[in-house]
């Protein structure tokens, strides 16, 4: 059986999205798939390729029993909403055209975000047949709206269309979270074309105890809230500050361990309270008491 992942990150990224296409895909070849994976170059979270991958316009390697495709694409290094778009319309439109290139898989499986490699998905499956899984690690086009930051009408609109188009060519559609389902079959996909496909994680790897309070040189006295991953304007990084004000001594810290690109609006803390670390960059922010 031949299956191609398609999708904009991929090991040997360490975080987000790209650890679970990477666990997806080598799980499939341990078992006697053929997978390919069609990709980007590395450049996540630093939004910055690796030097060697630069000036690449197009790569193949073998990782893990997978064959592994990239593409180049456009990384901005100050992202707005048009860079943001640049950004994946570039590697939505030159992966498109390598995959048409490419020998015709048994089944597609399209990792979204970005949404538009669902709408590329249909149209090569309506031009070349064969049949696509959207799966979706965020509802892109819905948290943008619901969070205001897109407040055109026309704009909207062609989101919402753009979500139809992908969803209703998808032969099924996968979500990490009950939520994310809960949330299209709100928008009319039929339950039955759903499924449920959480994120997971590796339970081999353990750590000393002590090791992280060592290494970020917290005192055994400092009751730690840690949470891990990206936050900033969409995963709500107001909530820490309505959280911390509840924090009745002093040793109680908060503790964001990835990356954090706050907008102007969120960046605004309230008398007292103090956040250390780096905006933007990649090191610990903790929001404490002063």
């Amino acid at each position: 059986m031949r299956i191609v992942v398609w999708g904009i990150n991929y090991a040997p990224e360490k975080i987000g999205i790209a650890p679970c296409s990477a666990a997806l895909c080598e799980y499939l070849a341990k078992r006697g798939v053929e997978v390919s994976m069609l990709t980007s170059f590395p450049y996540y979270p630093a939004w910055r390729k690796r030097p060697e991958d630069a000036r690449r316009l197009l790569g193949t390697e073998k990782m893990n029993g997978v064959r592994v495709l990239r593409c180049w694409h456009y990384v901005p290094r100050h992202l707005n909403t048009a860079k943001r778009l640049f950004h994946e319309l570039s590697f939505v439109i030159l992966s498109f055209l390598r995959l048409l290139l490419l020998w015709r898989s048994d089944l597609l499986i399209v990792v979204s975000p970005p949404l538009l490699l669902g709408v590329a998905a249909r149209f090569l499956c309506w031009v070349r047949g064969g049949r696509y899984l959207l799966h979706l690690q965020d509802l892109q086009p819905g948290a943008a709206i619901n969070l205001g930051m897109v407040k055109s009408g026309l704009l909207i609109r062609v989101f919402r269309t753009l979500e139809s188009i992908a969803y209703q060519g998808a032969w099924l559609i996968s979500g990490v979270s009950h939520g994310m389902l809960g949330v299209l079959q709100e928008q009319g996909v039929p339950e039955t074309k759903l499924r449920y496909f959480p994120n997971g994680t590796d339970p081999v790897l353990q750590v000393r105890k002590g090791k992280f309070r060592e290494l970020n040189r917290f005192n055994a006295e400092n009751f730690l809230v840690v949470y891990s991953g990206n936050i900033g304007v969409k995963q709500g990084l107001q909530q820490l500050i309505v959280a911390i004000r509840q924090v009745k001594n002093r040793p109680c810290k908060l503790l964001s361990a990835e990356m954090v690109r706050p907008s102007r609006r969120c960046w605004r803390w309230p008398p007292g309270y103090v956040m250390s670390g780096s905006k933007g960059r990649w090191k610990p922010m903790i929001i404490e008491k002063c």
